[in-house]
């Protein structure tokens, strides 16, 4: 059988990346079925700035906007995995927006993985006949979070 990678990469200085390893694994491992994600994922998960997310979104997406997370998928194997996937967090845009929603930069920063996963997956929140099921499925996903 093979098996999920997650790799983690962390372009921050405050932000400790060890802190969410063990989470992201698990949460990875607790989706995979529902989301209907092969076993066999290399998954780089980047913690990244401001300024960096905002570059690689306008170069990727064509957007000009800070935004708190992207997610690239490829089908073109590695190491004879199905999926790679590219997944690019911003701590300091999902601290904001946890203070917003009056939650734990910690559980923002989960919740932003699971949405990235989604992605992957092929659900697309921004696809109005998805819409609502993203969110059920969203709200569904999030509450398998165990903050430690």
């Amino acid at each position: 059988m093979e098996k999920t990678f997650l790799i983690f990469i962390n372009q921050t200085r405050n932000i400790n990346l060890n802190q969410y390893q063990s989470q992201f694994e698990e949460i990875l491992e607790k989706i995979l079925k529902p989301l209907k994600l092969a076993n066999n994922l290399e998954i780089s998960v980047t913690f990244v700035t401001k300024s960096a997310i905002k570059k690689i979104n306008l170069e990727h997406l064509g957007k000009n906007i800070t935004t708190d997370v992207l997610s690239f998928k490829s089908e073109i194997p590695l190491r004879s995995s199905k999926v790679l996937a590219d997944i690019f967090i911003c701590p300091p845009k999902a601290k904001i927006n946890a203070q917003k929603a009056a939650i734990s930069e910690k559980r923002e920063i989960l919740q932003l993985f699971i949405h990235a996963l989604m992605h992957i997956s092929d659900l697309d929140h921004e696809k109005p006949q998805m819409k609502e099921k993203w969110d059920l499925i969203f709200k569904k996903l999030t509450n398998i979070i165990e903050e430690k």
